[in-house]
C-alpha cells in the first residue's frame, strides 16, 4: 500500500497567515441579496443566513460587486428606502430576470454595513470605474469615512448613522482587463485611472487601502503594466481564480460528476498555486523584494453553469478542492492577505437557502474547520506522497501528475498550538501517513477532526445533511504520529501543550 510522509519544522516560519484569508464575497446576482441576505419580504436582514454567517467568523467582506460594481452609483442605495430609484441591473439583467433583477437599492451603503458589523466583519467595498468617476467615489469616502460636518459625512449622520462607517478596504473597479467588463480598458488608461481614483479618495482619507485590479498569466501585460505606472500607490493587488469557467474555451460544460472531472478539478488548485506564485514573482521584479503590495485573491471558486448564479450545491468533491486552495493560501501566507469566496450566500454560495430553510454546502463546512484551527503563522512541512494524473482542460492546459495529498501547517505565537491540514484526494482508498513533529512528546494531545462523506459526490440539501465532522483525541503521545487518512477527507491534526 502506498505511504505519505509529512515532516513539520515549527522554526522556518513561511508567512504570518491572515484571518482575512477567510474572507467572502455578495454581489447584486441572482439571490445572493435578496432573497439570501436580505429577507425581502420582511425588509430586514434574513436570520437565518445571518445565523449560518456568523458561525463561520467572517473577517471581511467584499461589495457590491464583481462586474455590478461597474455599473453602481453609490448614492442610489442612501437615504430613504422607500424614496430610492430602481434601476436596471447591469451587467448581469442581460442573462434574464432572474439572475439580474430589477435593483430596488433597499440593500445600499448602510444596510451592508450594518450587515458586517451584525456578522463581525470588516467592509471591503469596490467602487465604479467603469461608468463612475473619482469624484464620486471620493464623495463615497467621506460618506462612510467623514466627519458628521463634513458635506457627505453630514448626510449619512441625516441618515442616522453619526459614527463613522470607518471603512479601510476599497477596490478600484473590477476585471477592467476584460471584455465583459463595463468600461474594459487598457492597462495603461487603468493605471492612470488608478491613480487618479488614489488621489481623490485618499485626500478624502489617507489611512484606506486600496486594492488593484489584477490579472493572471492569461493577461500578463497586464499586470505588468499596471504596476510600472501605479505601483508605488497600490496596498493590494487583486486575482480572480475560478475553475473552470462557463465558457467553451475554458472548459465550461465538460465538468461531470465523473473521475475525470473530479481528478480537473483537484488539479486546478496547483495550477492557482502557480499563478500565485508567478504574480508574487511579477510583483518583486517591478517593485523589488522589499515592496509592501500584498495579493488579494478576492474571487475564487468553482463554477462550470451559468444555474450556479442561482444556487450552486457544492459537493464533497468541490470541498476537497476548497480545502487545497485555502492550504495553498497559508503556504503563500507571506504575500497573500486577503481572500474572499465567490460567493456567500445562493449564487455560486456556500449558504443556500429558499423559504426560510438553510443548509450549509461542503465548502462551507471546509472555510469554517480552516477558520476555527488555522494557527498564526504558516510553517514549513515537506511531504512524500503517491500522486495521480489529469487530462488537460481548459486552463489546465498540459497534463502532469499532483500529488495525492495535500498539507499546509500553522503554529500558534507562543508555540502551544500546532495544526496540520491534511488532504486525501484518493476517492476510494484511506491513505496511511507518517507524520513528523519535532519533540512531539512534550505536547500533551492531539485532536483530529475531520471532514468527509460516504462519496465524493455527496451534498447536503434541505432534506439531509452528508458531510460531517468527525472527531478523535490521543493524550498518551508517540514518537511520530501514525494515521490512515481515510479516502476522500479533509483532516485538522491539531498538537497542543498547557
Amino acid at each position: 500500500m502506498n505511504r505519505a510522509s509529512i515532516s513539520v519544522f515549527p522554526v522556518k516560519i513561511l508567512g504570518e497567515v491572515d484571518p482575512r484569508i477567510y474572507g467572502h464575497f455578495i454581489e447584486h446576482l441572482g439571490r445572493c441579496i435578496y432573497g439570501g441576505i436580505w429577507d425581502t419580504e420582511k425588509d430586514t436582514l434574513n436570520e437565518n443566513v445571518i445565523s449560518s454567517i456568523m458561525d463561520l467568523k467572517p473577517p471581511v467582506i467584499r461589495w457590491p460587486g464583481g462586474c455590478f460594481s461597474d455599473n453602481y452609483h453609490w448614492m442610489d442605495g442612501v437615504g430613504p428606502v422607500d424614496e430610492r430609484p430602481t434601476r436596471d441591473n447591469m451587467p448581469w439583467s442581460l442573462l434574464g430576470p432572474e439572475y439580474g433583477p430589477s435593483e430596488t437599492n433597499r440593500f445600499g451603503t448602510d444596510e451592508f454595513i450594518d450587515f458586517c458589523r451584525r456578522v463581525g466583519a470588516e467592509p471591503y467595498i469596490n467602487v465604479n470605474v467603469g461608468s463612475g468617476t473619482p469624484e464620486e467615489a471620493a464623495n463615497w469616502v467621506e460618506y462612510c469615512n467623514g466627519s458628521h460636518n463634513s458635506r457627505f459625512g453630514s448626510l449619512r449622520a441625516k441618515y442616522g448613522h453619526l459614527r463613522k462607517h470607518s471603512v479601510k478596504y476599497w477596490g478600484i473597479g473590477n476585471e477592467l482587463y476584460g471584455p465583459w467588463e463595463t468600461g474594459h480598458m487598457s492597462a495603461e488608461e487603468y493605471a492612470e485611472k488608478f491613480i487618479e481614483y488614489h488621489d481623490a479618495m485618499k485626500s478624502v482619507d489617507p489611512e484606506i487601502e486600496l486594492v488593484a485590479v489584477g490579472a493572471d498569466q492569461r493577461f500578463p501585460n497586464w499586470t505588468r503594466t499596471v504596476l510600472q505606472r501605479a505601483g508605488k500607490y497600490i496596498d493590494y493587488l487583486s486575482i480572480h481564480f475560478y475553475f473552470t469557467g462557463i465558457f467553451p474555451e475554458e472548459g465550461g460544460g465538460e465538468i461531470r460528476e465523473d473521475i475525470k472531472s473530479y481528478q480537473r478539478i483537484i488539479a486546478s488548485s496547483f495550477l492557482l498555486q502557480e499563478i500565485l506564485k508567478w504574480v508574487r514573482e511579477t510583483i518583486n521584479s517591478i517593485m523589488g523584494n522589499n515592496n509592501k503590495i500584498k495579493i488579494a485573491v478576492d474571487e475564487w471558486n468553482l463554477w462550470w453553469d451559468t444555474k450556479q448564479l442561482l444556487s450552486a450545491n457544492y459537493s464533497l468533491r468541490d470541498g476537497l478542492w476548497a480545502a487545497s486552495v485555502l492550504n495553498k493560501f497559508i503556504k503563500m501566507a507571506n504575500v497573500v492577505k486577503m481572500a474572499n469566496i465567490a460567493q456567500l450566500v445562493n449564487t455560486i454560495g456556500i449558504i443556500q437557502t429558499m423559504d426560510g430553510n438553510v443548509f450549509h454546502t461542503a465548502t462551507y463546512e471546509v472555510i469554517k474547520l480552516y477558520r476555527e484551527n488555522t494557527q498564526d503563522y504558516a510553517i514549513s512541512a515537506e511531504v512524500s506522497s503517491p500522486k495521480f494524473s489529469f487530462e488537460p482542460l481548459g486552463i489546465l492546459k498540459e497534463k502532469r501528475e499532483v500529488p495525492c495529498l495535500d498539507c499546509s501547517a500553522t503554529i500558534s505565537k507562543d508555540g502551544k498550538r500546532l495544526t496540520v491540514f491534511l488532504v486525501n484526494f484518493n476517492h476510494k482508498d484511506e491513505l496511511p501517513i507518517e507524520l513528523e513533529v519535532p519533540r512531539l512528546r512534550t505536547y500533551q494531545k492531539i485532536l483530529i477532526k475531520e471532514i468527509n462523506a460516504p462519496d465524493i459526490h455527496s451534498k447536503n440539501n434541505f432534506q439531509k445533511k452528508e458531510i460531517n465532522q468527525k472527531q478523535r483525541e490521543f493524550t498518551q503521545l508517540p514518537e511520530k504520529i501514525e494515521y490512515n487518512l481515510p479516502a476522500h477527507s479533509i483532516s485538522a491534526i491539531i498538537v497542543t501543550k498547557d
